[in-house]
């Protein structure tokens, strides 16, 4: 018989939308300039709206997974999958020289498959992830092979898009260790599988989470027979026991997105690539830079969302540290820094990826401002914080104003 408690897991399982949204990680809650809306333009379902936060419509959504391999922070992730449980999946089926293929159940019976000796399933390819390719690789695989035969008719729009970027990425990954033509696109190099014999094992990534649908269908056939005596008190408040308390805390949490964590695990287990200064493009990568005038403000390392920037102060010494590893090109650091002194740069390398200590962007002794008494970084004979050089920048800028001629 069903007890309350798997009622209530099952009545939360039908009520939530397959994606699930981590507030704290969302750039838009983090800072309103961000202004960021990659989930509703990557989302042909029209699932996913804007407001004061990310509402996701549990109708409309089909856990294609566009929307959380797009948001550079991971604010939205599928609650049925996550990259660590594709790449044991797809571990399971590979055996030494195993030609892999990763496609989607529109692919059909019989088709392009021929010529892999496995093949992983999943709801939809956007779900393939760099480190979903690379680990396989490293793990004896011979070839990967992204089945997007089906994709250029498919009404998810952004998904040939987001697997050709992932291609690329995961190419210049493996060129830069020494494993170039690993990576195949069947739209690409399909014809190159023509008489390599068929498929042997196939593994679906969903084969054990029940869909939304399967878990209507097992509440209507088991409601009369299994629940009937079961509940102990009104439904009512059994789904108010569902909302997780709201927040009271004003924070500002970091978190590396879980795929940039997978994927330096795996570079850092492959030894030394042959080629460390490989340039790393189309990818949310980035470099940063810092000007003079820097004031030394908490702002970047605090708007942060992944802790790729960090403010120390220690002996009387201020330094901002930047970690390429874990940047995501989000940009909200530029946004939100006062005297737009620093920028982010796109000209990263396979060694910037690998590199475990970050770079000192700005380093000096800890002074007072001039005009307030706060503190700041030493830089100049009349050093600011970032509150003071901006009003001083507003004040010049009402001088000029009142000193050009007035238009007749």
């Amino acid at each position: 018989m069903m007890g309350i408690g798997a009622l209530t897991k099952l009545l939360t399982q039908m009520a939530e939308p397959p994606v699930a949204l981590q507030r704290d990680s969302c750039l838009n809650q983090r800072h309103k300039q961000t202004d960021c809306h990659l989930c509703v333009v990557l989302c042909s379902k029209e699932a996913i709206a804007l407001g004061e936060s990310v509402v996701v419509n549990a109708e409309r959504c089909v856990a294609c997974g566009l929307c959380w391999r797009g948001c550079p922070t991971e604010a939205l992730t599928l609650r049925s999958m996550d990259h660590r449980k594709l790449l044991s999946q797809a571990y399971a089926l590979i055996e030494t020289d195993t030609r892999i293929e990763f496609a989607c159940p529109r692919r059909g019976e019989g088709g392009p498959s021929a010529g892999c000796q496995a093949v992983l399933e999943m709801t939809c390819l956007a779900q393939v992830s760099v480190p979903l390719i690379v680990g396989s690789i490293e793990k004896g695989a011979k070839e990967v092979w992204l089945n997007d035969s089906r994709c250029g008719e498919c009404e998810l729009r952004a998904t040939q898009r987001q697997i050709g970027e992932t291609a690329l990425a995961a190419r210049q990954i493996l060129e830069a260790f020494g494993r170039a033509g690993t990576v195949h696109l069947y739209s690409e190099d399909g014809a190159l599988l023509e008489g390599q014999g068929r498929t042997a094992r196939r593994l679906r990534a969903e084969d054990s989470v029940r869909s939304r649908r399967e878990l209507l269908s097992i509440f209507s056939s088991r409601l009369l027979t299994e629940v009937k005596g079961s509940i102990t008190e009104p439904i009512a408040n059994v789904l108010d026991t569902l909302a997780p308390p709201p927040s009271t805390r004003r924070v500002l949490p970091q978190k590396v997105p879980s795929e940039r964590l997978l994927l330096l695990g795996i570079l850092r287990g492959m030894g030394a690539p042959a080629l460390d200064s490989y340039p790393l493009t189309g990818w949310r990568l980035a470099r940063a830079g810092i000007d003079d005038r820097c004031s030394g403000c908490e702002l970047c390392s605090m708007f942060c969302p992944t802790g790729a920037i960090v403010r120390t102060e220690r002996a009387g010494e201020l330094s901002i540290e930047f970690h390429a590893a874990y940047c995501v090109d989000c940009k909200i650091c530029e946004a939100v820094c006062p005297s737009s002194s620093l920028r982010l740069q796109a000209d990263v390398t396979l060694a910037d990826l690998l590199q475990e200590n970050g770079n000192v962007l700005v380093k000096g002794p800890i002074v007072t401002c001039s005009e307030c008494g706060g503190s700041c970084l030493g830089r100049g004979s009349r050093p600011l914080c970032f509150i003071c050089a901006k009003k001083g920048e507003f004040d010049r800028q009402g001088e000029e104003f009142k000193d050009s001629p007035a238009e007749e």
